[in-house]
């Protein structure tokens, strides 16, 4: 049934059928794959390949057998697909060359696989005329090292022979895409150097990178490939390239204006990170460029906010990954100073519009503060939060999250609410908190979990820090009702942190909160000045500082020197008295409506400047007394 209704289908098999096939192919043996599916899916392939190869890497993927055998009936029509002229159709042919990788165990096989790809890279299934289907086939290429293949020493075999195939093209292609998915490929193989990474492949790093063609593009790409390649036991094969890598962080110092130079060295720094853990003496001389772009405010031009809000997802993910061995390898040289950007850039990055971003983040975070020391990193990420916060305001999500409608730059730039309430949580989900410590946290985010976006999203977003950290809230409450009231008895006007805090406090332990909360109202409503203030002296108090409220002096003085009325000279014996005035008003309406300066301000006598500096000390007395009253500091 499944030869004839899916392999042999006239029409595109649905997703959810082919999803539900699995159950089925995963009890397929070999007799039955090579007897009735395999000449069945080659007939297939050769009749309407565009409408079965979803199919196929759906059907490679589903089976449990190891098609090692196989590669060489199943590599050449795939191959035949990378080379289509459709997008879809290389799209479904790389997907499924992933997916017959995965199946084979058989190092040999896979070799086989991959020098297959390269011939049809270099035109075995005819030339390739356009860049897409080259990037196509190198995408399969690096798809393939998703193998099954077992044994660090194979593997790493394997993996060297694939990373040299790569070599002649790197030296041939001068299409800045091409390179880059090359470089990129080369990345995942790379990343299965366990031992040893190849002297060739070290000789072209240095080669590569140096050469007048390679764009900045490309030359970020040879830092990831580095980066890939040293690790473990072969990061000691760094010293071979600090030469390049001092190089390329002193370019981005010289030119730090040019965000690809800050980039490029930002990846460099990423690698030389790894390398100063290892214990290389004759190294840690030329180290002192790497220690001051990293440690010195004024050279940390990768953690400023106009670099982070203008790099792609994944330089941002270099960013999150140097912040976390920074702070983990190196926490004596971390002072307060020194940590803050890093910190403050770990928050830009849990709290970003892309998941590609946030997710990553969100476990380098669980990770820093689930060891030793990891309340102090809590505490100072819920720090650099609370300031992220105020400049944050609550705004529709729909409109935030709409990216087809033309959103104003003003409203794009605010933070949905629910990525604001997961990424808080995110930052204080300390694992097995001392409780002393959970206590700290728990009173370091009253203010910044109540803030009007995030209590849209998740209203009892306090209570459930409370809960992660393992605390009761009401016992929580009980113990720091002071502490906890302080917060919100302030002697001035409630913001919305503030008021969503009382009632997050109320509906914990209202019996606690109420009484406290009646007392200092009625301790302020009771006093009996209140009843001494007039409405005028109110009117005073809410004058803005510097500004007089009773403005009938200077109006008085302005009408007796406005002369234009008093002594005016007849023009004209058509007009009548009237009628010559009617026109002054209009001619200063005029004036009004086109804008023009104002007239000057009228020359005061020195008696009429004493009597208004006399208002002035008047009302500044009426507000300094009013400010003693306890009801009024509230509408400063």
């Amino acid at each position: 049934m499944y030869v004839k209704q899916i392999l042999g289908s006239r029409s595109k098999p649905p997703v959810t059928v082919l999803k539900h096939s699995n159950e089925l192919l995963r009890h397929l043996n070999h007799a039955e794959f090579k007897e009735k599916v395999l000449p069945a899916l080659q007939k297939a392939m050769l009749r309407s390949p565009e409408i079965i190869l979803e199919a196929v890497g759906s059907l490679l993927l589903g089976v449990t057998i190891d098609l090692g055998q196989y590669i060489q009936d199943l590599a050449k029509p795939l191959g035949i697909q990378l080379c289509s002229k459709e997008d879809i159709s290389r799209h479904e042919a790389a997907v499924a060359f992933s997916s017959l990788a995965k199946q084979c165990s058989d190092s040999g096989a896979v070799e086989k696989l991959v020098t297959h790809l390269f011939g049809v890279l270099n035109g075995s299934e005819g030339k390739l005329t356009i860049a897409d289907q080259r990037i196509s086939v190198l995408q399969a290429i690096g798809s393939a090292s998703q193998n099954a293949v077992s044994g660090a020493n194979t593997l790493e075999s394997l993996s060297t022979t694939v990373a040299e195939k790569f070599l002649p093209l790197l030296q041939s292609e001068v299409h800045e895409g091409t390179l880059v998915t090359a470089l990129n490929m080369m990345s995942l193989w790379c990343a299965k150097f366990y031992t040893n990474v190849p002297d060739k492949l070290i000789e072209w790093f240095k080669k590569g990178i140096s050469l007048k063609t390679s764009t900045s593009a490309v030359r970020n790409a040879y830092l990831y490939c580095m980066n890939a390649s040293f690790h473990g036991d072969t990061l000691t094969q760094t010293s071979k390239l600090l030469d390049i890598l001092i190089q390329t962080i002193n370019k981005a110092v010289n030119q730090s204006s040019q965000s690809q130079l800050v980039t490029e060295a930002l990846t460099a720094c990423c690698l030389l990170a790894k390398f100063s853990v290892v214990d290389d003496i004759q190294s840690e001389s030329k180290m002192g460029l790497f220690w001051s772009f990293t440690m010195e405010n004024n050279k940390q031009f990768f953690l400023q906010e106009k670099f982070l809000s203008s790099v792609s997802d994944e330089v941002l993910g270099s960013v999150v990954f140097l912040a976390e061995k920074m702070i983990l390898e190196f926490p004596q040289k971390m002072t307060e100073k020194i940590s803050k950007p890093y910190y403050k850039a770990l928050v830009y990055c849990v709290a970003h519009k892309s998941r590609a971003v946030r997710k990553p983040t969100q476990d380098v975070v669980k990770r820093l503060i689930s060891l030793l020391g990891g309340t102090a990193v809590c505490l100072s990420l819920v720090k650099e939060y609370e300031e992220m916060l105020e400049t944050q305001r609550l705004i529709d999500p729909e409109i935030v999250d709409n990216e087809k409608e033309n959103v104003a730059t003003e409203v794009t730039k605010y933070i949905a609410p629910v990525i604001l309430a997961r990424g808080l949580m995110s930052i204080t989900s300390v694992d097995k908190a001392d409780p002393k410590d959970a206590e700290t946290i728990a009173m370091a985010t009253v203010r910044s979990a109540h803030h009007p976006s995030i209590v849209f999203s998740n209203s009892s977003a306090w209570t459930d820090i409370l809960y992660q950290l393992k605390l009761d809230a009401r016992q929580f409450l009980l113990k720091n009702a002071d502490r906890c009231m302080e917060c919100v008895l302030i002697d001035k006007q409630l913001d919305e942190n503030t008021q969503n805090a009382l009632s997050t406090f109320a509906r914990i332990g209202a019996d606690l909160v109420l009484r406290r909360v009646v007392a200092y109202s009625t301790g302020i409503l009771g006093q009996s000045e209140l009843l001494l203030v007039t409405l005028n002296e109110y009117g005073v108090f809410c004058c803005p500082e510097g500004e007089l409220y009773d403005k009938s002096l200077i109006q008085q003085f302005e009408k007796s020197s406005d002369s234009s009325g008093a002594n005016i000279k007849r023009e004209n014996k058509l007009y009548t008295y009237e009628d010559q005035m009617a026109e002054l008003e209009l001619k200063k309406e005029l004036e009004k409506k086109k804008g023009k300066k104002p007239k000057e301000p009228i020359k005061l006598s020195k008696k009429q400047e004493e009597m208004l500096q006399a208002q002035k000390e008047k009302e500044a007395e009426i507000r300094k007394r009013l400010t003693k009253v306890g009801i009024f500091p509230f509408y400063n």
